[in-house]
């Protein structure tokens, strides 16, 4: 994790135009400012300049002062701005033997730092090792011969190559439920370079924030450590086609790409930081200083607005798109250009290959069916069958679906799937090129573009248990089958909980641990790994029993089909088994559910019956009515057996 162990094609500069110096004075002025500083420091081991004499109209206050900007401890990274202490780990971090906890002892040492002779290795000199602090700085005071990137520092020139950024991307990757820290999504900075060579920027940097999990770790221990600190974790920096390789063709991940528009000063502040940070460890702290909250962070560092207001407890990848959406209307209702200047969707491999497959006639489909189920052997047969025009399409299907095999049987594929992949080579290179590129799916509307995660909720419900009750709703991160999102009738939700205010009780009325449910509703092709829906639900409930509100724990888990009808439907039939605390303990729950989705207005209704073990057979029927006054409000509707609720929502 190196910085400078990053690679980087020449000649690809990443870096704005140098800033020219902006400050031609004696040096003898700066060498007196250094002198003054250093009488003001505590004992902090850094080196005595007998040379250095007090500058004109620079006094401890503003020393102080400065030590204590914001920006000066943002780019010390201590604990949300505050003057307590640094959150970097690493002590190579620090010039002052004190810097982690005295940020003035920190400015005092980097100021002096600066008027220290080049050695044998200039890279290891504090200009180059710490260049946003030098830029910051320049703004504040007067450094002799300054220049953004002295001709000294090899590295840093290698690594941000100066000249050829264009914009500054965020990177909002979609949720993957093949690893608990990444089912909520993820976040990753990218500097684009808008390269003729390169126009994909494959090759441009980005930069990701990850715990460091030694390999072959338990789920248990990974989630314990993962949530409770137990783990580091640092900034690390990779050409975009790898994280491509991992996020869109391997996990079969949507990405939207969030491009900011930032200053030249912005982005070379944050570049430079960049620098100065990676390879350095943090603690990592799964719920609130996970990636979205670290690259938060980073962007505060050039930022006006804040990012991290409601980061105390939990901060997941999304909600930073959310501020940026904020921030982009705040800024254009009062005049000024917006913080983002566009947003880009990337499908994953997955929504490209069902994409393409959707787009085939009857024929063309039944072809592309025929070479999955039966080998390449078949391919020519099925070819003729349909016309000329058409056969790049199904062949460009075929490789589609064969590359995604490929990927799913990543590192050890079938020998057979490998051959396919080279029969049809072959048999594409065949035919002519085609004359206009590969048609690629609609854009899908980010989840930024919907509800924030932060529910809460007032109403009332009313069952004959209870009566009438006020309904208190709180979840610290939901994206509901009925909300406004881009999870097609998919649900996911932690920790959601009504409680309720009776007449003469305070309550518990449901507590949901943990809610998700995945409709698989693409048309599955033929060996496709998983065409299954699937959904599972743990938490509590009030209900009845014997007359009586009980409290009844369970865990529930489903699985069956589902299929979408045009863009507004979607039905599933599920087969679901779960256990309880209440009697009956095991029960089976065959049902079907709908989902529809016009506009403000969602609802998923399902129906079914409950049948135990002691030969109970209960009908089990339930509808959700959602309203969207606003992407912050909805008016909700719940009905069940026996409860009804109408609720108004919040979402933050």
């Amino acid at each position: 994790m190196r910085a400078s162990a990053y690679t980087c094609r020449q000649p690809h500069p990443l870096l704005s135009s140098p800033r020219k110096a902006l400050f031609f004075i004696h040096p003898c002025i700066t060498c007196a400012l250094l002198w003054m500083l250093w009488g003001l420091a505590p004992e902090s081991g850094w080196a005595h300049h007998s040379d250095i004499k007090p500058p004109v109209n620079f006094s401890p206050d503003q020393v102080q002062a400065l030590a204590h900007n914001p920006v000066w401890l943002k780019l010390l990274h201590y604990k949300d701005g505050q003057d307590e202490q640094s959150e970097v780990l690493t002590k190579e971090f620090f010039l002052s033997q004190n810097g982690k906890q005295d940020p003035a002892a920190e400015l005092h040492a980097t100021l002096a730092a600066y008027s220290q002779p080049w050695s044998a290795d200039d890279n290891t000199h504090a200009r180059c090792r710490f260049p946003a602090r030098y830029f910051w700085l320049s703004q504040h005071v007067s450094l002799p011969e300054y220049t953004p990137q002295p001709s000294q520092c090899t590295r840093l020139s290698k690594w941000s190559l100066p000249g050829q950024v264009t914009s500054t991307s965020l990177f909002l990757v979609s949720g993957y439920l093949g690893n608990p820290a990444s089912v909520f999504g993820h976040t990753l900075l990218k500097f684009n370079t808008d390269s003729h060579d390169d126009q994909a920027g494959l090759f441009d940097l980005t930069v990701n924030y990850g715990a460091l999990v030694p390999e072959n770790e338990s789920t248990l221990r990974y989630i314990i450590y993962g949530i409770g600190g137990g783990y580091q974790a640092g900034f690390s920096d990779r050409y975009f086609y790898t994280q491509d390789l991992v996020y869109s063709r391997t996990e079969f991940r949507d990405i939207w790409d969030y491009q900011l528009r930032l200053s030249d000063d912005q982005q070379q502040l944050l570049i430079f930081h960049l620098w100065e940070i990676l390879g350095k460890k943090f603690t990592y702290y799964f719920f609130h200083k996970n990636c979205a909250a670290r690259l938060a962070e980073l962007l505060e560092l050039i930022l006006e607005e804040p990012l991290l207001d409601n980061a105390r407890l939990w901060y997941a990848p999304v909600e930073i798109f959310h501020h940026f959406e904020e921030i982009d209307r705040s800024r254009q209702e009062v005049g000024k250009k917006g913080l983002i200047q566009s947003i880009r969707f990337i499908p994953s491999v997955e929504s490209t290959l069902y994409y393409r497959f959707d787009q085939l006639g009857k024929d063309e489909k039944e072809a592309v069916q025929t070479v999955i189920e039966k080998g390449t052997g078949t391919l020519q047969e099925s070819l003729k069958q349909i016309d000329v025009e058409q056969q790049p399409a199904v062949l460009d299907t075929l490789l589609a679906y064969f590359n995604y095999r490929l990927v799913e049987e990543a590192p050890n594929p079938a020998e057979e799937i490998l051959q396919s992949k080279k029969d049809l080579l072959l048999a594409r290179l065949g035919l002519p090129p085609r004359t206009t590129p590969l048609e690629q799916p609609p854009e899908l509307a980010s989840p930024a573009k919907g509800n924030p995660p932060l529910l809460t909720g007032l109403g009332i419900g009313h069952n004959k248990i209870r009566n009438s009750y006020v309904r208190l709703h709180l979840a610290p991160f939901t994206q509901e089958s009925v909300g406004r999102n881009s999870l097609g009738g998919d649900e996911l939700t932690v920790l959601d909980t009504v409680v309720g205010i009776g007449e003469e009780d305070f309550f518990v009325d449901r507590f949901d641990l943990l809610r998700i449910r995945k409709l698989k509703t693409n048309h599955a092709l033929i060996h496709e790994k998983n065409p299954w829906s699937w959904q599972l639900r743990a938490g509590m409930e009030s209900v009845e029993e014997d007359g009586v509100a009980e409290q009844d724990f369970f865990f529930r888990f489903g699985a069956g089909r589902a299929r979408k009808f045009g863009n507004d439907i979607t039905a599933y039939a599920l087969l679901e088994v779960s256990a309880h605390t209440e009697q009956p303990h095991a029960r089976l729950f065959p049902h079907i559910g709908v989902l529809t989705d016009f506009g403000r207005i969602k609802s998923r209704i399902y129906g079914g019956a409950s049948l135990s073990y002691q030969d109970h057979l209960e009908a089990m029927y339930g509808i959700e009515l959602q309203y969207h006054i606003s992407a912050r409000s909805a008016l909700s509707l719940l009905g069940e057996k026996d409860t009804i609720a109408v609720e108004l929502k919040w979402y933050w």
